[in-house]
C-alpha cells in the first residue's frame, strides 16, 4: 500500500518501558466496531485519561471519526492486524477496508488496555475512474519512458483529427494519482473528460511523489534536496515535450489546481515550446506555501480553548521566526529544518520565486478562477490577492463562482470551514460552468 499522507488524529506521548499482556488485536477490533456503529460513548469510556481530556467527551470522538470517514469512506472491516510495542504502550497496526480507501490505522493501548491514541497512518484511494465515454479518446502515455522514474499518464482527446488546444493538468499538494483523486472524487479525470467533450485535449499523470515514493525513500540525499522542481516542474516539462511533437495538438496551456495554480507561472517560464499559450489558475494563491501554512494554522485556532490557542500561537511564532532565520543559513542548514512537517529547504526554495512578479514578466494570458466557498484557499488569499498582485495586466480574466468549493463542485449549503464540506464528494461533479468558461477562454486566446 502506498503511503499517501500521515494525519495525526490523536496520539499520546509514548514514554516509559514494559509491555502489557492485553489482547491488542481483539481490543482494536472492538474499538473500531464501536466507532463504526456509532457507539462513541463506549469507545470514549474505553480510553485513558489523557485521551479523554483531549477529546473532552464522546462528541469529540464522534467528530474525529466523522472527519476520518470523510477522508476514508464508510468503515467496512479489517483485513489484517499486526502488533507493535513502544515503551509501555502497545500499538495495533490495523489494515482496514473503507468504502473509498484501503487504510492503515494505529490504535494505541496503555498497560491497562485503555485506548491511548488513534492515528491515521496511511491510506490509498481505490480505483475511482468514472466509466469511459464514447465521444472522447484516451491514450496511455509515459513521461521519461525507459528511465528509472518513468511515470504513467493519460492523454485525453476529443473525437476528430484536430489539431486541438491542450491543457497540462498540475495537481495540488500531496502525493496524488493522475486523477488527483480527493475524498473519492477523481477531479482531474472529470476535468479531462469534460474538456474533451468541449473540444479541448488534456494530459494528466501520476504526481512524482505518488509514482516514485520508493525512489525518494531510497535516496536520502535526493529527498533532502527535493524541491518544487522535482515534485512538479520536471513532469510538466516532460508532458510539454510529448505534446510539442504531437501534430494533433495546437496550443498548450497549463492548468494548475491549488498548489499547482500557485506554481503555474513558474512552470510556464520553464516550458520549452512555441505552442505554450497561457495559464489557467484554479483555487490558487500568489502567496508562498509558508504563507498558506501560516494562514491555515491561524484558521485552525478558531474554536479552540484559550490554553490550546496560546500554545498554537507560540508554535506558530517559533515556526515564523525559524523561517525568517533561514535567510542567513546555508542550504545544508535549511535541509536540517522541519516546519510543521515540511522541509525548511523546500519551503525556502519555493518562496524564492515571486509567482505574481514572474507572471507579469512573462506576460502570458491567464484565467484565474476561484470558488467563493473555498475554505482551504479563502477568496482574500486567492482571487483578491491575484487581483492586487496583477493589477494593470490587461490579459488576465477573473471568474468567481458563488457556490463552488476547493474541489470545484457546487455546494448549495454554507461552508462548514472544515473537510466536512467534502462529505459527499465522491458523488459530485466538477462545475460544468467552470468547464464551459475554461473552454470559452481557451478559444478566445
Amino acid at each position: 500500500m502506498k503511503k499517501i499522507l500521515a494525519v495525526l488524529i490523536l496520539l499520546a506521548m509514548l514514554p516509559g518501558c514494559g509491555l502489557s499482556e492485553i489482547n491488542v488485536e481483539r481490543q482494536a477490533e472492538q474499538i473500531l466496531t464501536w466507532l463504526a456503529d456509532g457507539e462513541f460513548q463506549s469507545a470514549y469510556d474505553a480510553s485513558d485519561e489523557n485521551m479523554q481530556a483531549a477529546l473532552v467527551n464522546a462528541d469529540g470522538l464522534k467528530a474525529t471519526w466523522d472527519q476520518l470517514s470523510v477522508i476514508l469512506g464508510d468503515y467496512q472491516g479489517i483485513a489484517d492486524i499486526a502488533r507493535q510495542a513502544q515503551g509501555e504502550y502497545e500499538i495495533a497496526v490495523v489494515t482496514c477496508d473503507f468504502s473509498l480507501t484501503e487504510s492503515v490505522l494505529y490504535v494505541v493501548f496503555d498497560a491497562k488496555g485503555a485506548m491511548a491514541g488513534l492515528q491515521l497512518a496511511s491510506y490509498e484511494y481505490k480505483q475511482t475512474d468514472k466509466p469511459a465515454m464514447d465521444d472522447i479518446i484516451e491514450e496511455e502515455i509515459l513521461l521519461r519512458a525507459g528511465s528509472a522514474d518513468e511515470t504513467k499518464g493519460m492523454l485525453t482527446l476529443p473525437e476528430g483529427d484536430g489539431p486541438f488546444p491542450c491543457v497540462i493538468l498540475v495537481q495540488g499538494t500531496g502525493a496524488t494519482d493522475m486523477n488527483e483523486t480527493a475524498y473519492g472524487l477523481p477531479l482531474f479525470q472529470e476535468i479531462s473528460h469534460g474538456l474533451a467533450q468541449r473540444g479541448v485535449a488534456s494530459i494528466r499523470y501520476d504526481k512524482y511523489t505518488y509514482a516514485h515514493e520508493d525512489l525518494l525513500t531510497q535516496d536520502a540525499e535526493a529527498l533532502r534536496r527535493f524541491t518544487v522542481y522535482e515534485e512538479y516542474i520536471q513532469d510538466a516539462q516532460a508532458a510539454c515535450a510529448l505534446l510539442d511533437g504531437d501534430k494533433r495538438i495546437s496550443e498548450i496551456f497549463v492548468l494548475g489546481h491549488s498548489a499547482g495554480a500557485m506554481l503555474t507561472p513558474r512552470i510556464l517560464s520553464m516550458l520549452d515550446s512555441e505552442k505554450v499559450a497561457g495559464g489557467i489558475l484554479i483555487a490558487g494563491t500568489p502567496k508562498t506555501l509558508m504563507d498558506v501554512i501560516v494562514r491555515q494554522y491561524q484558521d485552525s485556532m478558531a474554536g479552540t480553548d484559550e490554553e490550546t490557542a496560546e500554545k498554537m500561537r507560540q508554535e506558530l511564532q517559533i515556526a515564523q521566526e525559524t523561517f525568517s532565520a533561514m535567510e542567513q543559513m546555508t542550504d545544508e542548514q535549511r535541509m536540517d529544518l522541519n516546519i510543521f512537517g515540511a522541509s525548511g529547504y523546500y519551503l525556502y526554495e519555493e518562496a524564492s520565486v515571486d509567482a505574481a512578479a514572474l507572471a507579469r514578466e512573462q506576460g502570458y494570458p491567464l484565467l484565474i478562477a476561484q470558488g467563493a466557498k473555498d475554505f482551504q484557499v479563502p477568496v482574500d488569499m486567492g482571487m483578491d490577492a491575484w487581483r492586487d498582485a496583477l493589477s494593470g495586466m490587461n490579459n488576465v480574466e477573473y471568474k468567481l463562482y458563488a457556490n463552488m468549493n476547493h474541489l470545484l463542485y457546487d455546494m448549495e449549503v454554507d461552508s462548514t470551514g472544515t473537510i466536512m464540506d467534502y462529505e459527499n464528494a465522491a458523488e459530485q461533479h466538477v462545475s460544468s460552468t467552470l468547464l464551459d468558461d475554461i473552454k470559452a477562454w481557451i478559444c478566445a486566446q
